[in-house]
């Protein structure tokens, strides 16, 4: 029996530099926040940034802590083409000539049919591959390809893994994908798979928490250990399918 670990990573991404100064300033201006998009859209980013003294150098934009393009003329701008769905955070840093940096307001985007709380970026595997990110080790041999018509658990498509060998390890095979986590927030974390007998069944869920006010309710078991794994055991396949946050304040 071939075994295919789906490892959930938490990391915290910031941003390093000067604050905002009345000299250099930076704002998103498109899109609004809390603004909807089509799964698979393109979306256009717009900034204003603005200099008292000296030369603007550059704006980069950001999407949930990550590069998506500089600009180093105005107007300032970046097309991010396919998004999947999930929600987003955007932000621009604008730099001048002397070195200093300014940070605009993160605006918030949702794009498809994602919830408050849903904290997994292409849960369905629309679009692309990204952010998920399919790692091997000790000798294990695997593929990846995205099924639009897949059809399990209810979504359309889906992602099919392909198992040539497992390696020297059961944990050799790896689907992963980092998100960041909110102080006192408690997460669910779960996933849909079928093997190639067309078995399908949901793992059971990993609960975290983390420290801060509490914002779960009920009864749902609960750890402040960070998530290393969840396990599937299967043929050749397995599809993961959701991470949520439990917590009713939502993302």
């Amino acid at each position: 029996m071939k075994r295919l670990f789906a490892p959930v990573m938490a990391g915290m991404l910031a941003f390093t530099g000067s604050v905002n100064s009345q000299n250099l300033t930076v704002a998103i201006t498109s899109p609004l926040n809390r603004a909807n998009f089509d799964v698979c859209s393109e979306i256009l980013i717009t900034a204003d940034a603005r200099i008292q003294t000296g030369v603007i150098k550059e704006v980069v934009f950001y999407r949930n802590g990550t590069v998506i393009a500089t600009d180093k003329t105005a107007p300032y701008e970046a097309k991010w083409a396919n998004v999947p769905g999930g929600w987003y955070s955007l932000s621009a840093k604008a730099k001048d000539d002397a070195s200093n940096e300014a940070l605009s307001d993160t605006v918030l985007i949702r794009v498809g049919a994602v919830s408050d709380g849903d904290q997994c970026v292409n849960g369905e595997f629309n679009c692309s591959l990204s952010p998920w990110r399919l790692d091997q080790y000790e000798n294990a041999k695997a593929t990846i390809e995205i099924i639009p018509d897949l059809g399990i658990g209810g979504d359309p498509s889906g992602a099919h893994i392909a198992i040539q060998d497992v390696g020297n390890q059961t944990w050799g095979v790896q689907l992963m994908q980092p998100f960041k986590l909110r102080a006192g927030h408690t997460y669910e974390v779960y996933f849909t798979a079928q093997s190639e007998g067309r078995r399908t069944s949901r793992s059971r869920s990993r609960w975290i928490t983390t420290p801060g006010r509490a914002t779960s309710t009920g009864t749902s078991p609960l750890t402040r250990s960070r998530i290393t794994d969840l396990t599937y055991s299967i043929a050749r396949s397995t599809i993961p399918r959701s991470c949520s946050n439990s917590s009713s304040a939502g993302i």
